[in-house]
């Protein structure tokens, strides 16, 4: 189920606590495809946008920020 996969955790949100809007939609969002695919996203390009907008309203941030946001 969609929701299942793109679902952050209480405790993950602990992880999400100092860090910026940026940054916590990103994490979320690499945290939560290494989860389900058991490799991090390399590009902006491999989160699938039905996710982006999930994981973003989930945790309350904009999802235009991802285009912000630095892979290593």
């Amino acid at each position: 189920m969609f929701d299942d996969d793109w679902s952050i955790t209480k405790e993950e949100r602990t992880y999400l606590k100092d860090r910026s809007a940026i940054g916590r939609l990103g994490f979320s969002l690499c945290l939560l495809f290494f989860k389900k695919n058991g490799y991090f996203p390399k590009q902006h390009v491999d989160i699938p946008e039905e996710a982006l907008f999930y994981v973003a309203g989930d945790i309350g941030i904009s999802a235009d920020l991802f285009s912000e946001y630095d892979f290593l």
